[in-house]
């Protein structure tokens, strides 16, 4: 007859919990603790939670209709401006918004003595929808046409058509989108100088325009 001691019994305690430890490992029973298909869970929320956050992409193209010369370009002031909305529900809001961003933000592009009038018509324009914007993302749009005349011969010298959008996604994309009138008068502006008179604008937080 065999006597087991304290260690014997120890020992064969700590073999057959290895046994049986390889037994599930093999069978493919065991259960990790804290994950989903192999990955821990915390991945899953980590991207999640990211997607949800963020995303977003700027457009802007400018489509010569009739080109101005250089000459004529270098010697633009943008005296007047007109604002016009063809657009299929009526918009104050982004009329004045963009009114008042092209006449505050032109004046640093178009720096010529020649005064000119520049007539702006809308021709589209979509606002943001929050909730698709958040889970799978929304786009604002501006589009219209933009014509330069010549204020002592009412001579037209220039035509563009210009189109700036903005796709955001996530909580920060509809945030950063629940202005769109102004978000998107900004860039229209923006692609103007750009585009036409050559000159980068550059905007921060305290400052609309460089």
């Amino acid at each position: 007859m065999h006597t087991y001691t304290n260690n014997n019994h120890k020992k064969l305690m700590d073999f057959e919990g290895r046994e049986m430890q390889e037994t599930l490992t093999h069978s493919g029973r065991s259960r990790p603790t804290g994950s989903f298909g192999g990955l821990p869970i915390c991945r899953y929320l980590l991207v999640g939670l990211t997607a949800l956050m963020l995303s977003a992409c700027v457009s802007s193209d400018v489509a010569v209709i009739d080109r101005a010369s250089r000459e004529e370009i270098r010697s633009i002031h943008v005296a007047e401006v007109d604002v016009k909305l063809h657009t299929v529900r009526p918009n104050p809001l982004l009329k004045a918004e963009l009114d008042d961003e092209l006449k505050r933000t032109l004046p640093t592009c178009a720096k010529g003595s020649v005064p000119h009038r520049m007539e702006v018509t809308i021709t589209e324009f979509e606002d943001q929808d929050v909730g698709k914007a958040i889970f799978i993302g929304d786009e604002i749009e501006l589009e219209g046409r933009v014509q330069l005349f010549d204020i002592a011969t009412d001579e037209e010298i220039g035509e563009y058509f210009v189109s700036r959008s903005f796709f955001w996604g996530g909580f920060i994309g509809a945030a950063m989108m629940s202005d769109a009138e102004d978000s998107l008068s900004e860039g229209f502006a923006d692609s103007i100088c750009e585009e036409v008179f050559g000159v980068k604008k550059v905007r921060n937080k305290t400052q609309r325009a460089n």
